[in-house]
């Protein structure tokens, strides 16, 4: 299941748009701690860069579409307009419904509290588009973790995805990942997409301030994968739940290039989902042009 236009919700959650946005100077400048934006060579610890080492060893290009990545990364627009758009609620790992489920929904300054029906949906409700829409969960169900999520929406939009995470999902990660959740800290599941909006392969994820890293193959998490399959996806385990910048990596040529980046801020306990676009410097691919 591709994370397109889409946010991961448990009940109730808020939704809130992210502007305005503009053009960010070439990720070769000002990295956030412990992000270096190029490295020489694979897994060169001895590159006379000042950046840290981040053991970065792909050395293999990706397959898929990365001919709009020009050096610079690009924020988001601010939301322009609205549409009505109807959301279904499926889980990220499995795809079942969130049924039944009580949501509260606040955009633009107004809120509404809506009823999932057994099949995940909800009606279709008045949303931003264009720009960033934040989902963010305030409580928990019996089901469901609590999370934050970003998707956008396009002018003529009416239907949108809307992944959620169970508690049976996120109660796997020691034993599938081998990793212990540490208390105190937030967590963030996340996908890479290429210029064509399709999952992209060969990436490195790393996260300042460290952060366990895997990544999934065929949509089932992996402690053995050591960058992106193709399905394009990561998760960082164990963030301190402060700000964090997640940098991705690709072999471009002759170096380490960093070819999109995202803000993630998951709270203690919970579960963040962004997309990261070739290019952008954004938690989620715009869905206008």
């Amino acid at each position: 299941m591709k994370l397109r236009n889409a946010a991961l919700v448990s009940a109730p959650f808020l939704l809130a748009c992210i502007g305005p946005f503009g053009r960010e100077d070439p990720i070769v400048v000002a990295p956030s701690p412990g992000v270096a934006p190029i490295f020489d060579s694979p897994a060169d610890s001895d590159h006379d860069s000042d950046e840290p080492d981040l053991g970065l060893i792909v050395a293999d290009a990706p397959d898929g579409d990365v001919s709009c990545f020009t050096g610079s990364l690009d924020h988001l627009p601010a939301a322009s307009g609205t549409t009505s758009a109807g959301l279904t609620f499926e889980e990220w790992a499995g795809g079942e419904p969130l049924a039944d489920a009580e949501v509260t929904v606040t955009a633009d300054s107004s809120s509404d509290v809506q009823y999932t029906d057994g099949t995940g949906h909800l009606p279709e409700l008045t949303l931003p588009t264009c720009g960033v829409v934040t989902a963010r969960s305030t409580t928990v169900t019996e089901e469901a973790m609590p999370t934050t999520a970003m998707f956008s929406l396009a002018p003529d939009q009416t239907e949108a995805v809307v992944p959620w995470v169970a508690k049976t999902t996120y109660q796997v990660i020691p034993s599938l990942l081998g990793i212990a959740i540490e208390p105190g800290t937030g967590h963030v599941f996340g996908q890479v997409l290429d210029c064509s909006g399709q999952p992209l392969d060969h990436v490195e994820v790393r996260v300042s301030g460290g952060a366990e890293v895997r990544y999934s193959v065929d949509e089932f998490p992996s402690r053995e994968q050591e960058w992106t399959s193709d399905d394009g996806r990561f998760l960082l385990v164990n963030i301190d739940p402060f700000e964090a910048q997640v940098t991705a990596y690709i072999w471009k040529g002759e170096a380490h290039v960093a070819i999109a980046q995202a803000t993630v801020t998951p709270s203690e306990g919970e579960v963040q989902i962004i997309e990261m676009g070739v290019g952008l410097a954004a938690p989620v691919v715009p869905s206008c042009d």
